[in-house]
């Protein structure tokens, strides 16, 4: 089932132009749900059944991970897409941060990322903000537990995303779990979970 708004160009914040920013791109098409990069389903046994969540990679990320900026269309389909695959009532737990250089994974966006500095924000919302504003009837929440690219998950940040992840179990939340591309810092959560890879 697709749900969400969907926008034309005339309807969409940035249509009157490109922008001068990150993101800020022109929308010259309806928007549709896309399956985000790299979208995985997980398995969980817990005391009172089996529960399910999922990893996937940042909006934009089939695009390369050199591409410089991802416009603000992709992100729609993206959060479309985690409608349609992962389900309603939706919580993200985004583990990106920064990149092995020191830059903000925030830096591709028209929105900004909790290690964002002052000056890297820029006047521009938070990921939270953004999505209230385009996405509001969704009801999406996130949590924010920076890390950096290709980098071990501190010990204590894990087990802070964990004990986020089953406590959103507990609210009947569907929960996904977001980095780069959805492989190696989501890897470290799955790992501790003890979850496995649901193929259905």
């Amino acid at each position: 089932m697709r749900c969400g708004p969907v926008y034309l160009a005339s309807a969409h914040p940035f249509a009157k132009g490109k922008g001068d920013g990150p993101g800020r791109c022109k929308v010259t098409r309806k928007l549709n749900p896309q399956k985000p990069y790299n979208l995985r389903r997980w398995k969980l046994d817990t005391s009172t059944g089996i529960v399910h969540y999922f990893t996937c990679g940042r909006p934009g990320r089939e695009k390369g991970p050199k591409a410089l900026r991802v416009c603000d269309e992709l992100v729609h389909n993206w959060v479309l897409g985690l409608q349609e695959y992962c389900g309603p009532n939706l919580a993200i737990i985004s583990l990106l941060g920064r990149k092995r250089d020191g830059s903000s994974e925030f830096s591709f966006y028209s929105f900004y990322g909790g290690s964002d500095t002052t000056a890297e924000r820029k006047g521009r919302p938070s990921l939270q903000e953004w999505l209230e504003t385009h996405h509001k009837a969704l009801g999406i929440s996130v949590y924010e537990f920076p890390t950096t690219d290709r980098s071990s998950v501190p010990v204590e940040l894990r087990d802070s995303v964990v004990a986020q992840v089953k406590e959103l179990f507990l609210d009947s939340r569907h929960v996904v779990v977001v980095d780069s591309a959805g492989a190696e810092r989501t890897g470290r959560i799955h790992d501790h979970l003890c979850a496995n890879f649901d193929r259905n």
